[in-house]
């Protein structure tokens, strides 16, 4: 599988027998970790990581990955861009390629989400890897597919899985990740019953796409009871339409209005009997969903999110090509003439 030098801005970049490798080798890593083997398949390696809304906290998967994989990672906040001295993106791009081997990136506004990825992607010689953004969260729909295929095994392609909307508590999530979730799972043959409050709702357009993957085995409706009715894996989860619509005040809001759709063990009655219960971390406990469900043995959350560094451990490895900046100056030089 070649990957060096590539982009990962959505699930699009990967093709299924990409995907498959990729995950592989994530259980790979995954599996040498627990056993203590070493990984420094990048030394010498740097790559720069940007979360100027702060959405992952002290929990930065690209970050602890690079240093498990023996590079670094430097952690740019926002940028911070010298636009009052005439700097632009573009000018900072170059830089970046000539200082490093890649840049990571997460953001879900209107100045910060997918577009200016796509930005950044189209002007650096390097390539801009995906945390998360208002379009897509390739990295953390790898991760619990990873983890729905580590417990069901061979059975995951006859699964069926629920993504059921929750409040949202305190903050309301990106839409992007229950969408990326439902088209990996597509695309691993897992029949998907998506199910929120027509507020919510994804919109026709990413219906009908995520629709386009195998017609007939992605639904999508107002009703739980139904998403659930006999799931093999129920991913309870909070999202936001688009954040370029709604304010997130008025998210929140309207968010407050469906507080019947917090995820109970009543609701599970309705899935398979030994059903998973996921939607990764963090999760508002008590709020969005029932504290002994989180903490229950059918329970994938902290599964999920743990696997979220051994996918990015695999993508780092398999992306990120520490002699790519070799060539970079002659693109730039080429480029300015």
């Amino acid at each position: 599988m070649f990957l060096k030098g590539r982009d990962l801005l959505s699930l699009n970049d990967l093709i299924d027998s990409e995907l498959s490798e990729l995950i592989a080798f994530a259980r790979e890593l995954k599996s040498r970790f627990h056993a203590g083997e070493p990984m420094d398949f990048l030394m010498g390696a740097q790559i720069f990581s940007m979360d100027p809304e702060g959405l992952l906290g002290s929990w930065n998967p690209i970050a602890i990955g690079m240093t498990q994989l023996g590079g670094v990672c430097t952690d740019l906040g926002d940028g911070g861009l010298r636009e009052e001295l005439g700097e632009t993106w573009l000018d900072r791009g170059r830089l970046l390629d000539l200082s490093g081997h890649g840049l990571a990136v997460t953001g879900r506004s209107v100045k910060w989400g997918h577009p200016f990825m796509e930005e950044l992607a189209a002007g650096l010689n390097s390539p801009v890897i995906n945390l998360m953004s208002d379009l897509a969260a390739p990295l953390q729909a790898i991760a619990s597919s990873m983890a729905v295929q580590e417990r069901l095994g061979e059975k995951m392609g006859e699964a069926r899985a629920a993504i059921v909307w929750a409040p949202p508590g305190r903050a309301t999530k990106p839409m992007s990740r229950p969408l990326s979730l439902a088209e990996i799972l597509l695309r691993q043959g897992v029949a998907v019953r998506m199910a929120c409050p027509l507020a919510f709702h994804p919109g026709a357009e990413l219906a009908d796409y995520l629709d386009a993957f195998l017609p007939g085995i992605f639904e999508i409706g107002e009703d739980p009871g139904e998403a659930i009715d006999g799931a093999d894996v129920v991913f309870s989860m909070n999202w936001a339409p688009d954040l370029r619509q709604h304010s997130l005040e008025e998210l929140a809001a309207i968010g407050s209005e469906h507080q019947g759709w917090r995820m109970e063990a009543e609701a599970l009655e309705f899935a398979a009997p030994e059903s998973l219960l996921g939607g990764g971390l963090p999760q508002n406990r008590d709020f969005e969903i029932q504290g002994e469900l989180l903490d229950g043995e059918r329970s994938i959350h902290l599964e999920e999110s743990a696997n979220m560094l051994h996918v990015a451990k695999a993508v780092l490895a398999l992306i990120l090509d520490p002699s790519i900046h070799g060539n970079v100056q002659e693109n730039h030089d080429s480029t300015i003439q």
